[in-house]
């Protein structure tokens, strides 16, 4: 049997890199243009999910402390996932890389993610699908995984659910990594070894999106509450309204008599 790999392992490897990849890609082209106070990653610092981001102010909360790059303005924060040291309501955006897939208490990160996230503020989480083909590789072939483990898979209707049960509202998402042979390597030398894309990456966006092996949904934070919709009519429009009011009792008194 072979060994089960660690999520070090996983980002070390073809298939880590190519899934890094896809997620960095993603997240940037969705946070490019964004704007708020403060952005923070939860998690997977191997990832920076904060790559392209218009907000300044980028904090890293992770569990593990990072390893330190010039080009990273990340501030790292040492903490749980489930109890962040942050104010309520004081981010506008959380991207969440693998929450889904490594929390052991998804619905307690979720609760905490919810309660730091300001009203109208984006979560973005990815996540390995379940119903992709490398976790289907997975459950098929015994002993046999390129996935991560511990992990817990989950799909992405049951991400939905998850995510709407912490009174969050699912506005989109993205598929991606459709490659179904995750020991494949490129032909070709790259910069960064990672998988060579195949005319399933180039079809499943069209023909099978929801059996990428990596997913992405996007949710708001909506809260109830009134809207202004202008200034009320005080002042002289008042006075006025009520100068035409007393004008027409007075007529009327003036013609029963």
């Amino acid at each position: 049997m072979s060994r089960a790999l660690t999520w070090i392992d996983f980002f070390s490897s073809d298939a880590g890199r190519t899934c890094a990849e896809w997620e960095i890609a993603a997240f940037s082209a969705i946070s490019r243009t964004m704007s708020g106070v403060r952005a923070v990653q939860i998690g997977c610092p191997a990832i920076n999910a904060l790559t392209g981001c218009a907000i300044a102010h980028q904090i890293l909360v992770s569990e593990d402390v990072p390893a330190s790059r010039e080009s990273d303005i990340r501030v790292p924060v040492i903490a749980h996932p489930e109890a962040i040291p942050l104010a309520a309501e004081c981010s506008d955006l959380i991207v969440w890389p693998h929450g889904l897939d490594s929390c052991s208490d998804k619905a307690a990160c979720l609760a905490e993610i919810e309660r730091i996230l300001a009203p109208n503020g984006i979560l973005i989480a990815s996540f390995l699908n379940a119903a992709g083909p490398w976790s289907m590789r997975r459950r098929l072939l015994r002993g046999s995984s390129v996935l991560p483990s511990p992990s817990s898979l989950v799909s992405v209707g049951e991400a939905k659910s998850l995510i709407a049960a912490s009174s969050l509202v699912i506005e989109g998402g993205r598929f991606g990594v459709y490659t179904v042979n995750p020991d494949a390597r490129p032909e070709e030398p790259r910069p960064v070894n990672s998988l060579r894309p195949t005319w399933l990456d180039k079809a499943g966006d069209r023909w099978w999106p929801t059996l990428g092996n990596m997913a992405v949904l996007i949710a708001r934070k909506r809260t109830a509450g009134m809207t202004l919709v202008g200034k009320a009519a005080f002042g002289s429009n008042a006075a006025r309204s009520g100068k035409r009011a007393l004008a027409h009792r007075q007529s009327i008194s003036k013609e029963k008599v």
